[in-house]
């Protein structure tokens, strides 16, 4: 068992009961069974605030485990310590990790992180654009939310036979996205509700970046396409299936396939989502033939644009960010004077 915080000095070196003597020291209680994070009250809150998705979260245990676990004995003033070199180092994949440069031949037997290294690591410019440009992600949290609430209420517009399993496999994927990318897809959608007129319908398909992750398709349908709301909603729940079949045809990789749609005002007071999932596996020659009927007639995805924007995790603060539009602390359009979080992005 490891342990860690401000006051806790982090040393796996002690391993064994017999060897935990040392006051306010933790290491590996028993080495010979499997592994288990012992984290107190300060080093989880912080360690949770600066990993605050599931996949940040538990890629962080895990690289922190075979670290500690290693040859290499580490000594660390508390957990925090550890994070912030964690925070700013990247491996060969391009992923965040423990990373000690040396020497080439160099070897190391132990590395001490002393105090310093998180206090650096909040104070940079870096991290402070960060969590700045970071704020817009959590409308994707409060998505997940919103479906979640209305789900387990049972108070759901329309719901497929797999009932709330169905809706279940898309709030799983869209809670496993990491911080980064939840900025960028709430980015993109934002960016959609503000730029696109109210009477014009708009469609963007987001690509993975990893064959193992989801199509993203966000469309906006305007409330003018039907004389009644419900009528509405099922045009518009139709044709959000239609387009996620278009996505498959165009982009036949695709496995999983996630759709969200939503009405184009963005000073609209009661605003109303619908969530799709297509498990795009289940595609044969018929689909392909029906979808491509579909495709025509609807002019879906004919003449697809490509979307191209770099999302840095810690951005440059000298490079200007892409335009956003009404963030969620910024004022809402609607004139009400709250925040867009506070109003029409939370109705």
């Amino acid at each position: 068992m490891y342990g860690g915080s401000g006051s806790l000095f982090l040393n796996t070196r002690l391993e064994g009961f017999q060897k935990h003597t040392e006051p306010f020291s933790v290491g590996d209680l028993a080495p010979e069974k499997t592994f288990v994070h012992v984290l107190d009250d300060y080093s989880l809150d912080i360690l949770m605030s600066a990993r605050d998705t599931i996949s940040d979260f538990v890629s962080y245990l895990t690289k922190r485990e075979i670290l500690l676990r290693g040859q290499c004995r580490i000594l660390a003033t508390g957990e925090e310590q550890l994070l912030a070199c964690y925070l700013v180092n990247l491996d060969g994949n391009k992923e965040h990790n423990f990373v000690f440069p040396a020497p080439v031949g160099t070897v190391f037997n132990g590395i001490l992180l002393t105090e310093g290294h998180w206090e650096d690591f909040q104070n940079s410019p870096q991290r402070i654009e960060q969590l700045k440009q970071d704020e817009v992600s959590y409308a994707w949290d409060e998505l997940i939310e919103k479906f979640s609430y209305y789900a387990l209420r049972g108070e759901q517009d329309f719901v497929t036979a797999g009932g709330f399993k169905d809706a279940e496999r898309i709030f799983r994927f869209m809670a496993r996205e990491p911080r980064v990318k939840r900025r960028y897809f709430a980015k993109s959608l934002l960016e959609m509700i503000y730029t696109t007129p109210i009477n014009v319908q708009n469609l963007r398909v987001i690509p993975p970046l990893r064959a193992s992750d989801p199509y993203y398709v966000f469309l906006l349908l305007p409330a003018i396409y039907a004389k009644t709301y419900d009528e509405y909603r099922d045009i518009r729940r139709r044709l959000l299936e239609d387009c996620c079949l278009v996505t498959k045809l165009v982009y036949p990789d695709a496995k999983d396939i996630i759709g969200i749609a939503t009405e184009t005002d963005p000073q609209l007071v009661n605003r109303s989502e619908d969530s799709l999932y297509i498990d795009a596996r289940e595609w044969d020659a018929q689909m392909e033939s029906e979808t491509k009927k579909i495709q025509m007639e609807l002019g879906i995805l004919t003449r697809p644009k490509k979307h191209h924007e770099l999302i840095r995790e810690f951005p440059d603060p000298g490079i200007p960010s892409a335009n956003m539009k009404n963030p969620r602390n910024k004022p809402c359009p609607c004139g009400s004077g709250k925040k867009f979080k506070h109003c029409c992005l939370n109705k």
